[in-house]
């Protein structure tokens, strides 16, 4: 038996409404006393398919992760057969992040800087930490938050929320304002905390900051959505929301810390 079958029996199990025992002794007794039958050969086989039918028949009343589990293993109900993507598949490989990190005290190790994290209860820990050290501003890490109880996943996305931050300011309202507000995008001026920050809806894929040598850069965001960015302890951060509405995102980046 493979051990990913084997998981799932035994799951199986945990998950299973068990009958009332009941008294043996008198069946055993009668067994026992009775004259002795021909015994007939069963195949092993068989008790393998009847264990598979029963495992289909029982699929209606496992719990949802068992009842998913059995019917992906077996392919039953019309479900192929297939492993698709574990928990410990990356979520934020397709966002060009760079080299995905242990945890954030290997981030901020590697980047030379203390890495801050939204401290929301919301949130909790990052599923996932990466680090981009090939930027115009230096060292750039990236948090990745998969989906959570209360908080929407952005469309067409596994993350619910990117956090980033590198070590550089914002370009100046004006040239930010020029910049994006003709393209589609809606900037609105917000307040976190005792700092200054946008809001950007609708087509808002980029923004400005200011490199070390006085340069505008443009920096692109990872998702699609809005974004909240802000300033604070002398770096830009990046908060990519998807579709989560302004004061949710806002809480979440008072928390930052």
């Amino acid at each position: 038996m493979s051990d990913r079958l084997e998981l799932l029996l035994a799951d199986t199990g945990r998950n299973l409404a068990w009958p009332e025992s009941r008294d043996l002794v008198s069946a055993v007794s009668d067994r026992i006393t009775a004259p002795r039958r021909r015994r007939e050969w069963v195949p092993r086989f068989a008790f393998a398919t009847a264990a598979v039918v029963l495992l289909g028949a029982g699929l209606l009343v496992f719990s949802p992760a068992t009842r998913s589990a059995v019917a992906d293993f077996l392919g039953i109900g019309g479900v192929r057969i297939s492993y698709g993507p574990t928990q410990g598949a990356e979520i934020g490989a397709t966002f060009d992040l760079g080299e995905r990190m242990a945890d954030l005290g290997e981030a901020g190790r590697r980047a030379g800087f203390d890495v801050l994290a939204p401290q929301h209860e919301e949130l909790g820990a990052p599923d996932e930490v990466w680090l981009d050290e090939d930027t115009p501003a230096g060292p750039l890490v990236a948090l990745v938050y998969g989906p959570r109880p209360n908080v929407p996943v952005a469309s067409g996305e596994d993350a619910s929320v990117l956090f980033t931050q590198f070590r550089a300011p914002l370009a100046d309202d004006a040239f930010f304002f020029k910049k994006l507000a003709p393209g589609g995008t809606q900037v609105t001026p917000v307040r976190i905390g005792e700092v200054d920050g946008y809001w950007l809806q609708g087509d808002a894929h980029l923004f400005y900051y200011e490199a070390s040598d006085g340069e505008i850069v443009e920096e692109s965001v990872r998702m699609v959505g809005n974004v909240l960015l802000w300033e604070q302890d002398g770096f830009t951060l990046r908060l990519e929301v998807g579709d989560m509405p302004i004061a949710l995102a806002l809480q979440i980046a008072a928390t930052v810390d």
